[in-house]
């Protein structure tokens, strides 16, 4: 049996792969609240599966590496365009990262139709980690969660609009599918320390019930960030700040 590592803020310490301790690393687990108040629980009861992650916009494969040493029976895709700045400009990949037996990379447009039919599923957890715009976020959902296995987790990280991004991307979330707004900005002070999460949903009543409580706290967000975000702008215009 293979040694399976039950808890990914121990692989994050012990291979170095936090952004705080390594200028390659990841955020996940140090500037983000991601491991601590999300995968820890969440991706736990896929640790022992054969299962198949996907990660788009892996960087320098930091995060490649915590999935390849946590789903020790997984196989972990990431893809990428290499046009980070980062990359092209300070640090290359770490190629240690990449090169690992569980781990496949595919380099491209991943918000690209044509490039996304090169991508076969099905996944048990897609990752969206790229350019965090909400144009790109919508994106992966319509081109890869028809590419998700029934009781898989579709998770969008970064957030940079924060609670007020939750109408268009829940308006980009087909029927049959549930979907939740985490916000761990109180817990680690960065702004777009959010994520979107969707899954599959047979049940109709839930899939409504659903719609329903996620656009009451999108209703709650606009009525609160988006009233500042929209007096910011008004002072900026009168040159107030």
């Amino acid at each position: 049996m293979k040694n399976i590592k039950n808890h990914l803020k121990d692989i994050l310490k012990e291979e170095g792969l936090n952004l705080t301790e390594n200028p390659r690393g990841t955020d996940k687990g140090d500037k983000k609240s991601y491991v601590d108040k999300f995968y820890e629980k969440k991706f736990f009861p896929f640790r022992e599966k054969q299962l198949r992650l996907m990660e788009i916009g892996f960087r320098h494969g930091a995060s490649l590496a915590l999935w390849s040493s946590y789903f020790v029976d997984g196989k972990i895709f990431g893809l990428d365009n290499l046009s980070d700045a980062c990359i092209q400009e300070n640090l290359t990949i770490n190629q240690n990262w990449l090169n690992r037996q569980n781990v496949e990379t595919i380099i491209g447009d991943a918000y690209s139709e044509n490039f996304s039919k090169q991508v076969q599923g099905p996944f048990d957890i897609i990752i969206d980690d790229g350019p965090h715009s909400i144009w790109s976020q919508k994106k992966a959902v319509e081109l890869y969660l028809k590419k998700m296995n029934d009781g898989g987790l579709f998770i969008i990280e970064d957030i940079l609009l924060g609670g007020v991004a939750i109408f268009p991307l829940l308006a980009s979330v087909p029927s049959g599918y549930i979907a939740k707004f985490y916000d761990f900005r109180l817990h680690k002070l960065s702004g777009d320390n959010c994520l979107f999460v969707i899954q599959k949903e047979s049940r109709i009543l839930m899939v409504i019930l659903n719609r329903l409580l996620v656009s009451l706290t999108g209703v709650m967000y606009l009525l609160t960030e988006g009233s500042l975000r929209l007096l910011r702008k008004v002072f900026k215009v009168a040159g107030v700040f």
